[in-house]
């Protein structure tokens, strides 16, 4: 009968994981409908390419913006799915994902840092970027361990988000974040920012800027989504309540 105990529960202990991700929800959408409004329009975020110093681009998100009744301070980060743009030819088999926090209008500092994820991606084809060197694509990738909104210790419900692609040596392509919109929209509370010494932006400054060269009216928001699960614990503790119960029972 112990037995019997003991592997109920190991086989639910080895399905929550499962049945949690089952629950997932869209907790931000920077794109909604999958609009791009110009392809063309995309900046650098990348390492180890044909740009020697690394960059980066990242894009806010709003926990007071969620859908209502969904309470973010609950949530648990699973999963984010970008826009990119990558030349064609080369490979970039690896990916690193920032999340930060805000102060002021921007920035702050480092919530999370993971480097060396593997990804997926989908080509766009057609591709709605007319430049053949360039070739739009879907990327994705699950965190390595889900992200709990409590842990990130946010100040005011508000971080950045970014990711770029690592590539298989230097000199050898390039990787772009692919922008939503390029207008007055703001999807959030800013623009997003980019960071990169080789463009004149050693600091987070608003991506408007890094590619005009001076301040403008026009925000430049990033096409991604970010995945959570609402109330991870609480659904786990659920699925192993009712094991003790099936137990319990038996």
């Amino acid at each position: 009968m112990r037995s019997k105990a003991v592997l109920v529960m190991t086989l639910l202990a080895l399905s929550a994981g499962s049945f949690v991700y089952a629950d997932e929800v869209v907790l931000w959408d920077n794109y909604p409908g999958d609009v791009l409004q110009n392809a063309a329009y995309n900046m650098s975020s990348e390492r180890n390419t044909q740009v020697v110093e690394s960059t980066w681009i990242v894009d806010d998100v709003d926990l007071l913006q969620v859908e209502p009744g969904f309470d973010p301070g609950l949530a648990t980060l699973t999963r984010l799915q970008w826009v990119g743009a990558r030349q064609v030819g080369f490979s970039y088999s690896l990916a690193d994902v920032v999340i930060l926090g805000s102060e002021g209008d921007g920035p702050a500092d480092v919530k999370y840092l993971a480097e060396d994820l593997s990804y997926t991606f989908t080509d766009y084809d057609p591709d709605p970027n007319p430049d053949p060197d360039t070739q739009t694509y879907c990327g994705e990738l699950t965190f390595p361990e889900p992200i709990s909104v409590a842990d990130l210790g946010l100040s005011d419900s508000h971080f950045y988000i970014g990711v770029r692609l690592v590539g298989d040596g230097y000199q050898q392509g390039r990787n772009y974040f692919v922008t939503s919109s390029i207008d007055e929209t703001v999807r959030g509370r800013t623009q997003g920012y980019a960071k990169g010494t080789v463009f004149g932006a050693p600091d987070w400054t608003p991506a408007s800027e890094v590619w005009y060269g001076y301040s403008v009216p026009d925000n430049f928001e990033f096409a991604f989504r970010l995945w959570a699960v609402p109330e991870p614990g609480s659904l786990a503790l659920l699925l192993v309540g009712g094991g003790l119960l099936l137990v319990r029972k038996r």
